[in-house]
């Protein structure tokens, strides 16, 4: 990969590190402030429990959340966490028999989770499960999400709820990561109403697949990132500096780099691609300086090695205005941890990542202290995204699409065409260009989500409202997020309810580390990491244990669209404070779990489960 298409995509990640580390400076508060207390006991209302069950009564709030809006979205903080699972199923059981409800949308490919209304709605099978890993993610191949389905399969039967049968629930997706089974669908409408597009369809489909199918999509340079809170340089001049030392690093070079980011985006970006070390170097100072600007909310930072070979980085140091900072829990020194035997490797305070790259503590080679941050390896072989594979195909496949669009008056005319079929193996041809547009670089996923969920609503019969089940990362109103594509085409009619915990355990992915500890268990629980102080779940577990020498309240919403920066109890919701440190964490196990966020403007309600649990697998 190109030197400089790294740097894009470095400029325009969002910000995947997983928290602000617990800074030595200033001294935190060890108790939320009292006002701020106040203000979320008086707009927080206690769930009864999280269980399913055929009564919703506790949940009677909602309608004061939701309002009239045709579109909620329920969030969730971790990818795996049992009890989010079962209150999203609880909300939507009260959204579907209470405010009339009618379609629930996953995160998920499309029409793979379309197939699972043949059991909720078309009461096919004796069991969802199989259905719900046909839909690939294992996230949702868990006992609660078939629960949830079994539910629906007797609501629209006509049970408890729905004793008239006036009501139902459709379940679909509107994700688009996979081509395979939309491509088929698309083809085998053509293939019955117009055999030659069918034809020029297939092969198109099976080429693009056949060029494309391998490791696309994964990193194709090695990377450690660690973040700060942006504050502390907002206005300030930084200097990045540290040693790197090269051995036979060929396509590529070794780098520091540090990004600075405001509501809209990046506004200050090097990683040194013009002017960093390769081939084989000694130890060769190095060094970022940048003008922070005032707007900066966040920084992220770390080092970077793009092509095969190896590089070394240590004696890195950040000084803001002249001054050396200290971070507490960032091991900007790259020694490790020498006392801890099963921690001796780990690069505290730094996320890392790169396919087909080993990056790890060398405490063989090393400029000072006991060690540097090692990266060793090249990319994996396989396509590019970006590259001239997906280049190709996605403009192939958007020319069959746009071939099928321009002919669908024609088709809807033709004996034995239903219309709404006609629209719909369009919409799946929609998402194989889709899925090779965003492997080309041309679209986002995010994006391409927000088009299907208005698809799906544009083609309901009128009136109908819609619940999208994703991560909180993709509903909030965050720029560039799946909500907010949304929140620009549906404004108020658009409502967002995230999820968050304080302490337990959580189902993902396991990270290198853990592997080689257990071998042969990839998918594994974790521990949740304990708030930091300042955090949004600091907050609320003070609510939820009663250190504010209140009742404890377990379990609750917070109601948060009235959060106000003119309000000493809600301004930091509203970001008067700068943004605050949120959980995050998605389909990987992550030591560092708290990013940045602006809740009352990415989020309308918080619910808060102060214990949770990993999500329980579906057997295989």
């Amino acid at each position: 990969m190109h030197p400089s298409h790294i740097a894009r995509m470095l400029a325009s990640s969002f910000l995947f590190t997983a928290a602000f580390p617990a800074l030595a400076q200033p001294t935190l508060p060890t108790t939320p402030d009292s006002a701020r207390l106040a203000w979320l006991r008086a707009n927080a209302y206690p769930i009864e429990t999280c269980e399913p069950s055929d009564s919703v009564d506790d949940l009677a709030f909602l309608k004061e959340i939701v309002g009239d809006a045709r579109i909620v979205a329920l969030g969730e903080g971790t990818h795996g966490t049992r009890e989010f699972f079962q209150m999203k199923h609880r909300i939507t059981q009260y959204l579907a028999e209470e405010m009339g409800f009618t379609i629930f949308a996953i995160e998920a490919s499309t029409p793979e989770s379309a197939k699972v209304s043949d059991y909720t709605v078309r009461g096919l099978g004796d069991s969802p499960d199989d259905l719900i890993r046909g839909m690939y993610f294992w996230t949702w191949s868990t006992d609660e999400v078939a629960e949830m389905a079994r539910w629906m399969r007797v609501f629209n039967s006509g049970g408890v709820g729905n004793e008239t049968k006036a009501k139902h629930i459709d379940f679909t997706g509107f994700d688009m990561q996979t081509p395979d089974v939309a491509q088929g669908v698309a083809a085998a409408f053509l293939d019955a109403h117009d055999p030659d597009l069918a034809a020029r369809a297939l092969a198109t489909y099976t080429e693009s697949r056949s060029w494309t199918r391998g490791a696309q999509g994964q990193p194709s340079f090695a990377v450690a990132t660690a973040s700060l809170p942006g504050h502390l340089v907002a206005g300030k001049r930084i200097r990045y500096l540290g040693h790197i030392k090269t051995e036979k690093l060929k396509d590529g070079f070794a780098g520091l780099w540090f990004r600075c980011d405001g509501k809209e985006g990046q506004l200050a970006f090097d990683n040194m691609a013009d002017r960093a070390p390769s081939d084989t170097t000694d130890w060769t100072p190095v060094e970022i300086v940048m003008d922070c600007p005032a707007e900066t909310e966040a920084a992220v930072f770390g080092a970077i090695m793009v092509g095969e070979g190896e590089a070394w980085f240590d004696g890195v140091s950040i000084e803001i205005d002249g001054t050396k900072a200290e971070f507490e829990g960032v091991d900007l020194a790259f020694d490790g941890n020498a006392a801890n035997p099963d921690e001796a490797d780990a690069v505290a305070g730094f996320y890392l990542a790169g396919a087909g790259y080993e990056i790890s503590i060398d405490r063989k080679t090393f400029r000072a202290g006991t060690g540097s941050l090692h990266m060793n390896g090249k990319p994996v072989i396989g396509p590019a995204v970006g590259g001239p594979a997906f280049i190709d195909a996605a403009k192939r496949t958007t020319e069959i699409k746009d071939a099928f669009a321009a002919k669908l008056a024609e088709y809807k005319t033709m004996p034995g065409v239903d219309a709404a079929a006609a629209d719909w193996a369009l919409h799946n041809a929609d998402i194989v260009s889709q899925y090779y547009r965003m492997s080309a670089g041309e679209i986002t996923r995010d994006e391409c989500m927000a088009n299907n969920t208005k698809w799906i609503m544009d083609h309901a019969p009128e009136g109908a409202k819609i619940i999208l089940w994703a991560h909180n990362g993709h509903v909030h109103r965050r720029m560039g997020t799946q909500g907010s594509f949304l929140a620009q085409m549906y404004g108020a009619d658009y409502r967002v309810i995230s999820f968050a915990t304080g302490t337990g355990r959580y189902t993902a992915g396991a990270s290198e580390k853990t592997r080689k500890r257990f071998p042969g268990e990839w998918l594994r629980d974790h521990a949740l990491a304990a708030p930091p102080p300042g955090s949004i779940e600091w907050h609320l577990q003070a609510i939820a244990t009663g250190a504010d020498g209140k009742p404890a309240m377990p379990n609750f919403v917070v109601n948060i669209r009235d959060a106000s920066a003119a309000d000493p109890g809600s301004a930091w919701l509203a970001g008067a404070d700068g943004i605050v440190p949120m959980r995050s964490i998605g389909a990987l196990e992550q030591d560092l779990q708290f990013w940045p966020e602006t809740p009352s403007a990415s989020f309308d309600a918080l619910v808060y489960i102060n214990m949770t649990t990993p999500a329980r697998q579906l057997k295989r």
